[in-house]
């Protein structure tokens, strides 16, 4: 890759009401282009470009069907509430959430707090959800891909990184991307996705230093961006000159705080300031 800028961002659910500032990014790409050099934007998928709310329902749905039978035999309250809460309102109410990756609270407003059963029926629904079977539901984040239509006019590329999984979400998240209009080429669109048994965060590492191998001496970092914490302070270590993107709103490990950084830009969408 030659003259390299990376853009990197990202967003959570912080309602921060501050508009994208797009304006920042096109006046940034006008001066890479004088300087001749090429803008590369690195992207996570879930929860930063892309809503994965409704694959996350229509996961739950199809898991309380298939395994019905057992889940009623042991919980059948919290079962049959479930059957009938998780319905087209659903997914307003998780993106609604405060943090839509807390399946303790999705399930507390359906009026279900018996913890063992969530944690019994989230087992059951991963597979489904890390799968390819409902990714064509996936929309992607409003504005996002204005956004990466001025990157790719500017002859530049973008790189996703997401912990999806190669073996079994490779070929629906590439269709999905193409679909949103997100996925321009082969050779202005790259998707890294991570290998079975591969901890999130040890992929991300890994595939940040691939690609910071990559770079060479006229290539410059501008924008990075993740909606992780734990991620988010990776890629800021790694490419500490960038500006750094944040859209809030949806944290699995919570434990983890986020690091302010300098350039930090907190945002909850892609809309032109």
């Amino acid at each position: 890759m030659k003259n390299i800028i990376y853009l990197f961002l990202v967003f959570t659910q912080l309602n921060t009401g501050f508009a994208f500032p797009l304006s920042q990014i096109e006046r940034s790409l006008d001066r890479l282009k004088q300087q001749h050099l090429r803008p590369v934007a690195i992207f996570d998928l879930d929860e930063t470009l892309i809503h994965s709310a409704k694959r996350k329902v229509l996961s739950y749905k199809k898991a309380i069907a298939l395994n019905r039978a057992t889940l009623s035999q042991q919980w059948p309250r919290e079962t049959n509430l479930a059957e009938t809460q998780i319905n087209q309102n659903a997914e307003a109410l998780m993106r609604s959430l405060p943090n839509q990756y807390d399946p303790t609270l999705f399930f507390q407003r359906l009026g279900i707090c018996n913890q063992v059963f969530v944690k019994a029926l989230e087992a059951l629904m991963l597979p489904i959800y890390l799968s390819n079977e409902f990714i064509s539901e996936d929309t992607a984040y409003r504005g996002a891909v204005q956004l990466l239509d001025l990157i790719y006019q500017a002859k530049g590329e973008v790189i996703f990184v997401s912990s999806r999984f190669q073996s079994t979400q490779e070929s629906g998240t590439i269709k999905n991307l193409v679909d949103l209009y997100l996925y321009q080429n082969s050779k202005q669109s790259f998707v890294f996705l991570r290998n079975d048994g591969e901890r999130s965060v040890d992929f991300k590492q890994r595939a940040y230093t691939e690609i910071k191998s990559r770079m060479e001496r006229d290539e410059s970092m501008l924008i990075v961006g993740e909606n992780e914490p734990e991620n988010f302070n990776l890629l800021t270590e790694f490419f500490p000159e960038a500006f750094a993107i944040f859209v809030t709103g949806a944290i699995m490990n919570t434990e983890v705080p986020l690091k302010r950084v300098p350039s930090m830009i907190l945002t909850k969408d892609f809309i032109r300031d």
